[in-house]
């Protein structure tokens, strides 16, 4: 399949049950010898972790090696990367905000790196492309999108008796309560998102479920 969709694509072919059987060499440089693509190969236990962290140190040189694969490293500003650090470190550690407007983003990226606007939306896209920024529907953006997508897992509704005639399938239902999400989010709760009736909807992050949803 890898010699028909991607000839050129870089291989890493990694085997289990290490603990229990070893790789025959033999086999290993006939196998490299017919697809030359082969950049390493290893085996790996799951159940022993031996193998994992020489397997990650595997894929991220091989997702270095510019001479292979070019596009996976992208220059950048070095205000770019003082910009991204302080999102990631400063603004994400508990108490921080859970969400900047772009215009925040935008001010806070000239005052203390001065960006100016039009990089200031470059760096918005980049970091939005690269998976630390999500942006929502009205431009906002969530500084730890993994913590919007744990929650957003979730089936809300408003009524606790609903929640009690679901019985033993009642888990993922959740009644809409402050002191539920307080539980869920700790200190960093944006209780401005998810008031039913204010800034979710034109967040649009959530929606009506369908009639024959009987919750």
């Amino acid at each position: 399949m890898i010699d028909d969709k991607a000839g050129d694509a870089q291989v890493i072919v990694v085997t289990t049950r290490a603990s229990e059987a070893t790789l025959d060499e033999g086999d290993v440089e006939a196998l490299r010898r017919q697809h030359v693509n082969i950049v390493d190969v290893i085996a790996v236990d799951s159940k022993t972790n031996l193998g994992i962290a020489d397997l990650k140190n595997m894929m991220v040189a091989a997702a270095l090696n510019e001479a292979k694969l070019p596009r996976t490293s992208t220059e950048v500003p070095l205000n770019f990367a003082k910009l991204s650090d302080h999102l990631t470190k400063t603004l994400t550690r508990d108490g921080g905000p859970f969400s900047l407007s772009y215009e925040e983003f935008v001010t806070l990226a000239n005052s203390k790196f001065s960006i100016d606007g039009e990089s200031s939306l470059n760096a918005k896209e980049l970091f939005c492309f690269w998976g630390m920024l999500f942006e929502l529907s009205n431009g906002d953006l969530v500084l730890n999108p993994q913590q919007l997508a744990d929650v957003l897992a979730c089936v809300f509704t408003k009524e606790p008796s609903k929640i009690a005639r679901m019985g033993d399938i009642a888990n993922g239902i959740m009644w809409h309560r402050d002191s539920v999400l307080e539980a869920i989010w700790g200190s960093r709760y944006p209780k401005h998102l998810w008031s039913f009736d204010s800034a979710v909807s034109p967040s649009k992050l959530t929606s009506t479920l369908p009639p024959f949803v009987n919750l």
